[in-house]
C-alpha cells in the first residue's frame, strides 16, 4: 500500500501485472474493495482486469457510490466473476455490486449456499502457492478443519422504500454462546430495521 504517483491523493496497493488494485482509499473519503468470484471454469483471458473498478472509483470523477455500481452493473458482463464494494465515508454511503449475483434469493438461501461443505474438484483449484490438499479445504464456501473453519453465516439485505431503506440480516451460527464451536449451525438470529434517508 502507497500513495500512487500517478493518481495524488489515493492510498492503495497497485496491482503490477494487470494495473489497478483490490483496495483503497482517497483523500476525500472514498473507499473500494473489490475480491474476485471464484469460477476458474469461468475466467476469460480477453477482458479488462477487475482491479481498475477500484481505481476508477477512487481516482476518477467523484460519483456517489451508488451511481457508481449502478454504473458499473451495466458494464459488469465484460469482466472476469467480481464483488465490489463502493463508499464514501463523508456522504455515509456504501454500496455492493456483484456481477455474478441473484439478488432474489432469501436471506435462508443466501446462507444454505454459504454453509455448503462442497470442495471442488482438483483440476478446478485456483494455482495460488498453496499445497493441493489446502486449496481443496479452502475452495469450500463453508470451511471445516480442525483447526480453522467458519463460525458463523450471516446474510444481509437492503432494499429501497419509500424514501427510507428497509434492512433485513439473518445468521446462523455454529457458537452457541460460548465460543466453542458446536456443529451443525442450530443458533440463529434475525433482525428487521427501517433506515431513514
Amino acid at each position: 500500500m502507497h500513495w500512487w504517483t500517478d493518481a495524488p491523493g489515493v492510498l492503495a496497493g497497485h496491482d503490477l501485472t494487470g494495473g489497478g488494485t483490490w483496495l483503497g482509499v482517497s483523500r476525500d473519503g472514498r473507499f473500494a474493495a473489490l475480491t474476485n468470484y471464484r469460477a476458474r471454469a469461468d475466467v476469460r483471458s480477453d477482458v479488462p482486469t477487475r482491479g481498475t473498478l477500484v481505481s476508477a472509483f477512487l481516482a476518477g470523477e467523484r460519483m456517489v457510490p451508488m451511481a457508481y455500481l449502478r454504473r458499473g452493473a451495466g458494464e459488469g458482463h465484460r469482466y472476469n466473476g467480481f464483488n465490489l464494494l463502493a463508499g464514501d465515508f463523508t456522504r455515509r454511503e456504501l454500496g455492493w455490486y456483484g456481477n455474478r449475483a441473484d439478488a432474489a434469493s432469501s436471506l435462508d438461501q443466501m446462507i444454505d449456499i454459504l454453509r455448503d461443505p462442497c470442495m471442488a474438484d482438483e483440476d478446478k483449484l485456483p494455482a495460488t502457492g498453496l499445497s493441493i490438499e489446502r486449496e481443496r479445504v479452502l475452495s469450500a464456501a463453508f470451511i471445516e478443519t480442525p483447526e480453522y473453519g467458519t463460525r458463523s453465516t450471516t446474510a444481509l439485505r437492503v432494499q429501497a422504500v419509500g424514501n427510507g431503506l428497509s434492512l433485513t440480516i439473518k445468521e446462523r451460527s455454529d457458537d452457541d454462546g460460548s465460543h466453542r464451536i458446536v456443529r451443525s449451525g442450530r443458533f440463529e438470529c434475525a433482525f428487521e430495521l427501517d433506515i431513514a434517508s
